[in-house]
This record gives C-alpha cells, sequence and structure tokens, in this order.
C-alpha cells in the first residue's frame, strides 16, 4: 500500500465509525462505554491522520476536504443525540450547526476552485474541534457518572464550553477577513 494514502484511509474509516456511532447512540439511546471508547478512537485519529500527513508529506486536497468534513459529520451527529437527551442546549446546536453547514459549502468551493489543493486549517479551528471533541467526551462520562453532570451543572461548566465553542467557530471566520482583507497575513482556510 502507498503510505501516503494512509492519512486519508484513517480519515475513511473515522467517518465510517463516527457514522456508527451516531446510529447506534440514536438506536439504543443512551451512553455505554463502548461508545465512549469510539468516541475516543474517533478523536484521537482525527490526531492521528493529520500528523501521518504531515509526517509523510502526504497532505492533499482531498485529505483537506475530508478530514474537517469527518469531524463536522461526527461531532454535530453526536451533538445532536447530546440534545435530544438533554445534555446540550438548542440554541448552541443551532449556532453550531449554522455554522458548521456554512463551512462545508465554503470548504467545497474552495476546494473546487483550488483544483484540488490542499487548503490549510486556523490553527484556532483546530482548538475549536478538540473542545468539542471534549466537551463530547465529557459529557459522556458525566452521563455515566451523576456526581460528574451534577458538578458541570453546578458550575455551569456545560455552557461555558458551549459559549467558548462558539466564540473560536466564529472567531475563524473574522480572522479569515482580516486575514483577507490585507490587516492579518495568512494562508490558512478558515475552517
Amino acid at each position: 500500500m502507498n503510505l501516503k494514502i494512509l492519512p486519508n484511509v484513517i480519515t475513511v474509516i473515522r467517518i465510517v465509525i463516527g457514522l456508527i456511532l451516531i446510529v447506534s447512540l440514536f438506536y439504543s439511546h443512551s451512553i455505554t462505554p463502548s461508545s465512549l471508547l469510539i468516541l475516543i478512537v474517533v478523536g484521537i485519529t482525527d490526531f492521528i491522520d493529520g500528523y501521518l500527513a504531515r509526517k509523510l508529506k502526504a497532505e492533499s486536497g482531498w485529505g483537506s476536504l475530508l478530514d474537517p468534513l469527518a469531524d463536522k459529520i461526527v461531532i454535530t451527529g453526536v451533538f445532536c443525540f447530546l440534545f435530544t437527551i438533554d445534555l446540550i442546549d438548542g440554541w448552541f446546536l443551532i449556532a453550531f450547526i449554522f455554522r458548521e453547514v456554512v463551512q462545508i459549502i465554503l470548504r467545497v468551493l474552495s476546494f473546487t476552485h483550488r483544483i484540488g489543493k490542499a487548503i490549510k486549517t486556523l490553527y484556532i479551528s483546530k482548538i475549536k474541534t478538540g473542545l468539542c471533541y471534549l466537551l463530547c467526551i465529557v459529557l459522556f462520562i458525566g452521563k455515566m457518572y451523576s456526581d460528574l453532570m451534577n458538578l458541570l451543572r453546578q458550575i455551569h461548566g456545560i455552557i461555558v464550553i458551549e459559549v467558548l465553542i462558539l466564540i473560536l467557530a466564529y472567531m475563524g471566520w473574522f480572522y479569515y477577513y482580516l486575514s483577507k482583507s490585507g490587516n492579518f497575513k495568512s494562508d490558512e482556510s478558515f475552517n
């Protein structure tokens, strides 16, 4: 196997595993230790495929399209499930999904205009994605251990993380706009 395609193969596997996780969450309507483990594995593979792409010098246009798409599919699906069991707020979910849908459209348009060239992602967007996975993992654990959930609710931890995720998500748009207006220099996309 050509090692240069390995990061994209891992990304596709992440999409498939993520979809299986989402379907199983909605089917069973519960969070289990195995669903937590699958979520953690999906989050780790997000790091691994990016690391391998850089290490193998295998960054590609398809990879730069598929990797954030995988995150958007998994995180949005898990957030939708968490909303159905009252663990995240509706206003947050709507604002998050709106941003992610716009991002998918913009990323696909950018990909088609660049004719398959790699599109860099803002570092701030990588932090946002990591924070999204962290929120999902913490809420999965909190659902299994009520003491943690009670603490999160008591200190308003969930809403604080929701607001932080949205600030990071929408801040990327402002950063990108400023870079295009000449106020900042950046060759990064605004995923």
